[in-house]
Order: C-alpha cells, then structure tokens, then sequence
C-alpha cells in the first residue's frame, strides 16, 4: 500500500517550476566564468608581453661579442666574367663556401664606356668602345646567375649591386696632344639591387633607357626647326632649299641629343660636380639599395695612355659634398688618410651629430678583386664583418645600412678578429655596439676585445666562418684582360698607333707579392677616438683587452666613439653614438 501511494505520489507531482520572476542562476555562473576566462587570458598576455619586452631590451644592450648577435665575414667589390674578372659567379660563390665567407657581394661594372666625338654632333661622329658590363649583356642574366649560385651555394649568402661610373667628362682634343678623360675612375658601389629593371635605369652616363623627360626641353628648338623646315620644303625655289638644308640639320641635332638616355648628362659639357653622383645615390635609395664610394683616395687615376691622359684625382670632398650614400671604402689597397682622427670621416660624423647630416657614414672594406694573386693580393684579404640575428640576406642588408658591422684587413687566413667593442654604463645595464645610439647619465665605460685566429691548416675551422681553410680550389681562366678602364681609354686611342701601358689601380701603388706571415703572438696598436680625437690607446700582444672610462659627460650633448687597430693587419670599426642625458652631479 505504502508502495503503491508512493508511486502515486511520486507520478502526480509536477516538477517544480520557475518563476518568469526568478531567472535561472545558470546563465549567471556561465557569464562569470566567461569573464574569469577572459581576465585570466588578458593576465597571461600581459605577463608574456612584459618578458617580450624585457627580453628586447635586454638584448638591444648587448655586445659583438654577446649571443643575440653573430659575426658574419663578407667580402666587397668582386668581380666576374659579366665585366673584367676572370671567374665566374658560380666560381667565387664556391671560392668564398672554401674559405669560409658567408658573404658575397657581386658587384661588376654596369656600363664601361669610352667615348670621344667630335662637335658639334659628338654623339654621331665619335669612337667608342664598350667593354664587358652588365648593362652590355642583359641585366637578367647577370640577376640569373647570382640565382642559380645561390641555388647551389647555399653556405654563402651572395648580394648582387654594380660599381658604377656615374659620369666623366673630356678636356682638350687629340690633335694637340691634351686629350684627357677625367674622372671615369671615380666610382660608386651599388648594393641589393635585385631587379633588372633597376640596373637598365641607372643614371650613369652612355645608359639608355626609356623616354626621359627632362631632356625633351633639349631638344625642342630642334624640332621646331624640323617643323618649319618641313613648310619650307612645301614651297618652290631656293625656300624649298633651305628648308631641306634645315631640316636636315635639325634632324641631325635631335638624333645627336635624343632623350632616350637614362642620365641628363654627357663627357661633352664639362664637368658637372656632385650632381651626376648626387642622382645616381638618390636614384638607388629610391630603390631599396645602398651606396657607397669606393677608394675615393686613389693615387693611381692620374696616368698616361699613349696620347691621351686619364685623371681621376683623389676625391675625399665627395663624402663631404654628397649626402644620403651609405658608406665608403675605409680600407682597401691603396693609401687611406680619410679615416685618420680628425680627418673627413670625423667630420661627416660630427655633422650627423649636430644635425647637419642625416645619415651617419659607416666604412666598409672593398676588395677590388678580380683575380687570385693578382698584385699580392688574395680573396679574402679584405673583409667586412657583419653582426646579424639571423644568417640571412634581409639581416645582412640591415646591418650594412646600420653600420653594425666593422672592416679589416690581412693577409687570408691571418686576419684580427673584434671580438667587442660596445659602451656601456658603469653597471653593465645599458650596452650599446657598433652603429647603436645610447643614452647615458654618466661617464661612458668602453670595451675592446681582439683575437688572432688560431694555426690554421687546411680543413680545419678558421676566423671568418666554420668553414674557412687555408687554401681553396681556383675556379676559371688563369689569365686576366687588362682592366676595363684602361683596356677602353687604349682601344679610343688606337688609331693613333700609341702602346699604351696597361697597369692596374693596385699594381701602381706598389702593393709586394708575397707577404711575410704575421707572427705567431702579434703586437698591435689599438686607438680609442672620440668625436675625431684620439682619447686612449694602448699596444700590446693579441689577444688584447682594453677597458676604458671616458670621464667625460656633458649632458644634453650628442658624440660618438670609434677605434682602429694596426700591427696583425688592420681593422677600422663603425662608431657608437652616445647622448647624455640628465644633469651634472
């Protein structure tokens, strides 16, 4: 009975129900754990942002010597088959994988012309010779093999840019003996273009190109006449005449100054300054690549040819004079006074301190190579040495246009190695490298650290890369043409039955084959240069370590700290900014 009341019951009664008064609780719970959720997810995010933050200013402070940045040795201004070097690019790409540099950077002549005419239509009535360039093949190609070189030299990051002679002009005539072309020596270095349509537009003298605008006022007067000339054929007599006189004329003067040049101006009209190399830096900035002068000291541009003279003079005043180029050569084979303490270096670097220069100038090293042995020298000898996060391209670039990178030279394999050369303050805290600006409250502690590379023998690891050696295969023809310049300005003047010497820019100023080894425990001469003066230095065998507080802090001023090193070869680095803040204790 019981039983059967309790299932009567438990069957009769209805649910409970709710109330439209009371909701449920159940939506609530729901939406408080959504909100828990949500600030337990913004709480983690903001905790792994802070380590993000912290761990990028931890690192930003770091040396060349610290993790977050490797040292990657690259080698400047080499040469293939596309202009005068005997290798191809496939040969120096395996060339630089055997002595362990991880950069290439191809850079050969974009257009190598001589070209003398006669007035008043020097363009129709002129000898010209056109030696191998990359803008006498095609620009693809040259952009194809750097490819292809890539594809099978996976260890070796190659870069493709141009040396470019941006302009030169002629003086006197070669019926009295004066001809001279001047400065078609004066060059450029042309990095990370890499698309062909960027090197067929380089506004570089005797480069065509597509209809350029600014040169059609040149020639409107001459199409005028053309027109007018054109009427007075219509007509009979000695109009008829004239008007076929002029209108040849007027053809001749528009197909002699035609505007399908890719550069404004010619060697016909004098010298025209800074402003063709001016146009040229700007142009491959427009372009995403980078510029640099190249041995704007050489002593070697100033000879004879027969009976025409070539004359480049130095030109250290370019970096003066010029603005928005990356760099220049400060090392190479030949005389170098412009990195000197207070000399043109300092004083672009003290114009970008106050203002007056946007861009700050970093040194490179420019090896001019186109052949092994050539003049003593060896692939190798001289290098620029990056410091990168990553072994890439874009990192590479990067570096190059930061300056964190410095320049040395030796004899390969035996070159110095900068381990360090970083400010900091006093506690360590704050830390900045080549190429980085630092803010200090107080004086500036300086650290240099270098290394001589161990004994090396063939296979072994050496400075440079893991896998430098001490010999490599030499790939290509064991003979070189004479350089293009010279190989040029000789043809232009062959007819005159003159022997030119043919020489090139190294073996004129006297670089000796066969240099003797370092020694085994080197002496060097380390120097600390602040703002163009030299405020320490010491001498003392590698490896060397050198410490330094500058006592010397003037708050709200902007300067820079650099050093250079001679003895084991030579090793110039890119500057440090500093600016102090706070004031004075």
């Amino acid at each position: 009975m019981f039983a059967d009341e309790a299932t009567l019951i438990m069957t009769t009664v209805p649910p409970p129900t709710i109330s439209p008064t009371e909701p449920s609780r159940e939506p609530q719970r729901r939406r408080r754990r959504i909100v828990l959720s949500a600030h337990r997810c913004l709480f983690f995010l903001s905790l792994s942002l802070a380590f993000f933050i912290a761990s990028v200013l931890f690192t930003s402070a770091g040396t060349a010597a610290s993790p977050e940045y490797e040292q990657m040795a690259g080698v400047l201004d080499t040469r293939s088959r596309f202009s005068d070097g005997i290798y191809t690019i496939d040969g120096l790409a395996k060339m630089a994988e055997e002595r362990g540099i991880q950069v290439l950077f191809i850079n050969d002549h974009d257009k190598t012309v001589l070209s003398y005419g006669l007035p008043p239509f020097p363009n129709l009535i002129s000898k010209t010779v056109e030696m191998n360039s990359i803008l006498k093949g095609k620009a693809a190609d040259f952009l194809q093999a750097i490819t292809q070189a890539q594809e099978r030299y996976k260890q070796v990051i190659i870069i493709p840019g141009s040396e470019s002679a941006a302009f030169y002009y002629w003086t006197g005539n070669p019926f009295q003996s004066n001809l001279t072309a001047h400065n078609h020596e004066k060059r450029l270095l042309t990095v990370g273009l890499s698309k062909a349509e960027d090197y067929r537009r380089l506004p570089v003298v005797h480069n065509t190109g597509p209809l350029n605008m600014e040169l059609l006022p040149g020639i409107l007067p001459f199409l005028a006449a053309f027109v007018l000339a054109s009427i007075m054929i219509v007509w009979r007599g000695w109009w008829r005449i004239t008007g076929i006189v002029l209108a040849v004329i007027a053809l001749l003067f528009i197909i002699d100054n035609h505007p399908f040049r890719a550069s404004v101006y010619d060697p016909w009209h004098g010298d025209k300054g800074m402003a063709p190399y001016q146009r040229l830096i700007d142009y491959v900035n427009s372009r995403g690549g980078l510029t640099f002068w190249n041995y704007p000291e050489t002593q070697s541009g100033v000879r004879k040819l027969g009976p025409i003279r070539v004359s480049t003079k130095p030109y250290p005043q370019a970096l003066l004079e010029s603005h928005g180029y990356t760099g220049f050569s400060a090392l190479y084979g030949d005389t170098i006074t412009i990195t000197e303490p207070g000399n043109v270096w300092d004083t672009t670097l003290r114009e970008h301190c106050r203002g007056y220069r946007k861009q700050p100038p970093w040194g490179v090293a420019t090896a001019d190579y186109h052949k092994e042995g050539e003049s003593g020298e060896k692939f190798g000898n001289y290098q620029t040495v990056f410091l990168v996060r990553a072994k890439t391209r874009e990192a590479v670039l990067a570096a190059m246009k930061t300056g964190r990178m410095y320049a040395r030279q030796g004899t390969y394999p035996h070159l110095a190695r900068l381990d360090d050369f970083s400010v900091s303050d006093a506690a360590g805290e704050q830390r900045a490298v080549m190429g980085e600006n630092i803010k200090m409250s107080g004086n500036p502690h300086i650290h240099i650290r270098i290394s001589a590379p161990p004994p090396v023998t063939a296979g072994q690891p050496a400075v440079g890369g893991p896998e430098q050696k001490a010999a490599a295969t030499l790939p290509g023809d064991s003979s070189r043409p004479a350089p293009a310049t010279d190989r040029a300005a000789a043809a232009v003047t062959a007819q005159a039955g003159a022997a030119p010497i043919l020489t090139d820019r190294k073996q004129i100023t006297g670089t000796t084959p066969g240099t003797p080894l370092p020694p085994a425990t080197p002496t060097v001469k380390l120097r600390l240069i602040r703002n163009g003066s030299v405020i320490a230095e010491t001498t003392g065998p590698l490896p060397l370590t050198f410490t330094h507080e500058d006592k010397y802090f003037q708050p709200g001023e902007r300067l820079y700290y650099r050093m250079d090193m001679e003895g084991y070869g030579k090793i110039v680095a890119n500057p440090i900014f500093v600016t102090f803040t706070g004031a004075k204790p």
